[in-house]
């Protein structure tokens, strides 16, 4: 009789077949890079650039940081003006590409925000949570938010759910394809 119970309690759980997700610190970059010197207003100014064949590929900070001190990797950031999209400015579905990575912020000014997944199509990386300081016009905006980066992993479909308390879920459908 328990387990009828706990069997219905999972087929009427708004989480059933989906797995939590847990943090880690992650940063995303290039399998191959290659360092060309650019003028920026009169300046000389390195900067690295994927080369040709290169994938992106997440990889723990602390790996990172270690090819940082080896000379094995340069420091670099995203393009100025690039921002992956917020969770809550998905409205369709994402498509991807097989080993493809996309990037999605969650904002975390609430706590107690919970990301899971549904699927063997894409592999979930979700990062800690960091504060982000920005400006709004003439005001600051101040916040806090976290990373999802989501890889095509397998040909199919997944799906995420970003669960803030008190609120509906938000549901993300993907899509992966093969090449």
């Amino acid at each position: 009789m328990r387990t009828l119970t706990v069997a219905a309690l999972l087929c009427c759980s708004s989480c059933a077949g989906f797995r939590a997700l847990d943090r880690g610190d992650w940063v995303l970059v290039w399998t191959d890079e290659s360092v060309q010197t650019q003028l920026v207003n009169g300046t000389p100014i390195e900067v690295v650039k994927p080369t040709p064949d290169a994938k992106q590929e997440l990889i723990p900070l602390e790996r990172y940081e270690s090819e940082i001190t080896e000379g094995k990797r340069r420091k670099a950031s995203a393009a100025l003006g690039v921002q992956p999209p917020k969770v809550t400015e998905v409205h369709e579905p994402l498509e991807l590409m097989l080993h493809e990575v996309r990037e999605l912020r969650i904002d975390e000014s609430q706590d107690d925000v919970q990301v899971f997944v549904s699927g063997k199509a894409v592999r979930p990386y979700w990062t800690n949570r960091q504060e982000v300081a920005e400006w709004k016009g003439d005001h600051p905006n101040d916040h806090k938010e976290s990373s999802l980066f989501l890889k095509g992993d397998d040909p199919g479909s997944a799906k995420v759910k970003i669960q803030y308390p008190g609120r509906e879920a938000i549901l993300i459908d993907v899509t992966v394809h093969a090449k």
